[in-house]
């Protein structure tokens, strides 16, 4: 680890050795070649159950590209990539053995997840643009008006409020959009709960004329975010709908679905193949791309250098400093939602902290009065969601995490990006 000062903690994403050896394993040339660009591919690592260490080396490369595109390169790119996903998701990767199934499988979702990989890349050098072109001021009042990015979630929200307008049953949209809460491979059915979340009423928020040139800015930033936002969605698409598949393979091993996601998928393969069984993996390991492709560590030498790279917070640190992504003041309980594990703590009005948002957190985010992630720009799905809901949202908030506790009151204060613990 010569080069571990270059290493930066981006936070904890909680998921196990599958999930997190695709996402490790992410960079398909292929696929990066469709945005006319070379790039190096980004070193990632990924720790215990999903802290996750980055080093963006390439993103100042990616920020200079961007500024040399129009918008109608970027939505005819877009055009593009949603068909690829589409394609990509719902292809039919079944063949007469396992092995090849298999394969077939992990190709099409490392290409999804080399969208949405550099979808998060371009977010990244997006937000780099926005901070150099706005005051921290003017970048709190545009941020609001940042046009709504129409993706399959948006659809989602549109037939829930049809449906509702026309007195029409749910049971349909219940089907169709059934694997929307599924992340990192951890399948959750939806629920008339959810469908009640949507309809919830959003807050409101004072309109503010936006001169022409920032119209123009403001769109091409939301064309930016369109395929980290659609490739997040087609993968928990992809991943929901070829569960069987990973469940006849779980089978073969004799383990059951959530035993399989203790197996890095490159492990998965190579047992298929040589007809044996798979080793499972605890809670304390690496997973680190290197030039060999991914690599598991489990030497306790090796994890103890990494570990020393996820920063240590006093506890007396009583203010917090993020990115506004919607505007408001708002004072009340903060409960930590990591996962969906977690979820039942939570209670309409809390203030919502985690380390980012996913699709099996709207219904939680429909009910929190304020939302705080550790991980994100003004195009995560945290700041999207917050938007098109009107909440008091603050993102990018480093160790917001470690810092928060359950039962914290605090003061949100999002027209500035302060949060203040009170008590």
């Amino acid at each position: 680890m010569s080069e571990q000062q270059d290493w930066k903690f981006l936070g904890d994403w909680p998921q196990g050795p599958f999930s997190s050896s695709l996402w490790a394993d992410w960079w398909n040339e292929e696929i990066i070649n469709l945005f006319g660009i070379t790039l190096e591919p980004p070193a990632i690592a990924v720790i215990n159950e999903g802290k996750v260490m980055v080093d963006f080396a390439q993103v100042q490369k990616l920020k200079k590209f961007l500024e040399t595109k129009d918008s109608n390169f970027w939505k005819t790119l877009n055009d593009s990539l949603a068909s690829l996903l589409k394609t990509l998701a719902e292809e039919n990767i079944e063949h007469s053995d396992l092995v090849s199934s298999y394969k077939h499988f992990i190709t099409n979702a490392r290409a999804i997840l080399a969208i949405w990989g550099m979808g998060a890349l371009m977010a990244q050098a997006a937000q780099l643009i926005w901070n150099e072109r706005f005051t921290a001021a003017e970048g709190i009042t545009y941020s609001e008006h940042i046009p709504k990015i129409k993706t399959l979630f948006s659809d989602f929200h549109d037939a829930v409020e049809n449906a509702e307008n026309k007195g029409e049953d749910f049971s349909e949209i219940l089907t169709r959009f059934a694997w929307i809460k599924t992340v990192n491979f951890e399948i959750r059915g939806l629920s008339m709960t959810d469908i009640e979340g949507v309809l919830r009423p959003a807050h409101h928020a004072p309109s503010t004329q936006i001169p022409l040139e920032q119209q123009e800015f403001l769109h091409l930033f939301s064309l930016w975010g369109f395929c980290k936002q659609l490739g997040a969605e087609y993968f928990s698409k992809f991943s929901y709908e070829h569960k069987p598949l990973l469940d006849r393979i779980a089978a073969a091993f004799s383990l059951s679905y959530e035993e399989l996601l203790r197996v890095p998928y490159f492990e998965i393969q190579s047992a298929l193949e040589e007809k044996r069984s798979p080793k499972q993996y605890g809670k304390r390991w690496l997973l680190l791309r290197t030039e060999n492709g991914v690599e598991i560590k489990t030497s306790e030498d090796e994890l103890a250098a990494w570990d020393n790279l996820i920063p240590k917070i006093p506890d007396t640190t009583s203010t917090l400093k993020g990115t506004v992504a919607f505007p408001g003041k708002v004072t009340g309980k903060a409960t930590l939602v990591l996962t969906m594990e977690d979820a039942g703590r939570f209670t309409e009005g809390d203030i919502l902290v985690t380390t980012m948002t996913t699709p099996d957190f709207l219904p939680i985010m429909h009910a929190s009065s304020a939302i705080l992630t550790e991980i994100g720009g003004l195009l995560c799905h945290a700041a999207i969601v917050s938007r098109e809901l009107k909440i008091p949202c603050v993102i990018g908030i480093q160790h917001l995490t470690q810092i928060l506790k359950d039962g914290d009151m605090v003061e949100v204060d999002a027209d500035s990006g302060v949060i203040t613990i009170l008590s």
